[in-house]
């Protein structure tokens, strides 16, 4: 059975619309605190690159500390873009961008009693990919300032002085499309295969049942991409998963090939670049929960003994909590600040 009720509250809840504001703003935090090392980390796989012949050693990305200057200006274009184009979201003007492009279409299941629900939930669509259009917009100026910065550098090393401004028109095709994945990459809404089937075998599915999947199973792309993205502070997880990409895309012929023209890739060697100053944010995050925990700041999200929840319970302490000035804040959603600390 469908329960309206429940789908209506996951789409208009208030924890639900906290939820999606906290972790697309802490995410773009986290990834500026990534941001930082990159060019140094860089260095690594570039060097390695130019030990085993490679060719293209262009740096591909660019401090946070020196975009600092830039971020006024990203600000304020993505945050009134990105309202803008939320606005005309809730509209039904443009496709939500949410979850699968199936929610961009009306969904009925054509018995016009469930009509004044099906309105509400459409409606609910729109406004959770209308929340994440600023954020989205935001990410996207974001990457376009990193790629044009590194145009007017390279395009400087070759002995063309040009400007911040003038570097525009060296920007490729391929830039922008970079920029636009990067983007929705950001907000959670990146490519998901698991995602992807279930979307797909739903679509097959009459009307009703369709209504019926969607009540047992509202978000699925998000909720993954969030696991994913949790899971990449590990740093081994990054790693595996570009290698993985790496060797189900490029032309195959032994291992060794492999390797060089992966370190001849700009954007891989930043994968793994990545993937490395994740790891070791990651690791100081638990250690961090470890010394929070030894001195009773923090309390995990789960205690096993009965008498200890009974305790934390007593004193109105919540699992995945800390204590700040002698009050309980729960951070357990924090993703993924709450997962390791």
């Amino acid at each position: 059975a469908v329960n309206w009720k429940r789908s209506i509250g996951l789409l208009f809840g208030v924890r639900n619309v906290f939820n999606n504001f906290a972790g697309n703003t802490l995410r773009q935090v986290m990834d500026e605190i990534v941001r930082i090392p990159l060019p140094i980390i860089e260095l690594i796989p570039r060097a390695i690159n130019k030990a085993i012949g490679g060719t293209n050693n262009a740096p591909a990305s660019v401090s946070s500390l020196r975009m600092l200057t830039s971020y006024p200006s990203i600000l304020f274009k993505g945050i009134s873009e990105g309202l803008a184009e939320a606005g005309e979201t809730l509209q039904g003007k443009v496709p939500v961008m949410f979850e699968n492009a199936s929610v961009s279409r009306e969904r009925t299941t054509g018995y016009g009693i469930l009509r004044p629900f099906e309105v509400v939930t459409n409606f609910g669509w729109r406004l959770q990919g209308a929340m994440d259009k600023p954020f989205k917009a935001v990410a996207y100026h974001r990457a376009m300032a990193e790629i044009q910065t590194l145009r007017m550098k390279e395009e400087k090393k070759a002995g063309n002085n040009i400007t911040f401004k003038e570097a525009e028109q060296y920007l490729t095709n391929a830039d922008y499309e970079l920029a636009d994945y990067l983007s929705t990459e950001a907000v959670f809404q990146g490519s998901n295969r698991v995602a992807d089937f279930w979307y797909n075998k739903r679509e097959a599915l009459p009307p009703v049942f369709k209504a019926v999947a969607d009540n047992s199973a509202m978000f699925v792309k998000t909720p993954l991409n969030v696991v994913d993205y949790v899971l990449d502070y590990s740093g081994i997880w990054g790693i595996a998963k570009t290698s993985y990409d790496s060797y189900k895309t490029k032309d195959w012929i032994n291992f060794k090939d492999l390797v060089k023209q992966t370190f001849d890739n700009p954007q891989d060697r930043r994968a793994y670049a990545t993937a490395v100053s994740q790891g070791a944010i990651g690791t100081a995050m638990l250690l961090t929960g470890f010394l929070l925990a030894k001195n009773g700041i923090m309390k995990g999200f789960y205690e096993e003994k009965d008498e200890e929840r009974d305790e934390m319970v007593a004193k109105n302490v919540t699992y995945g909590s800390i204590q700040i000035g002698g009050k309980n804040v729960d951070i357990s959603r924090l993703n993924p600040v709450s997962f390791y600390l």
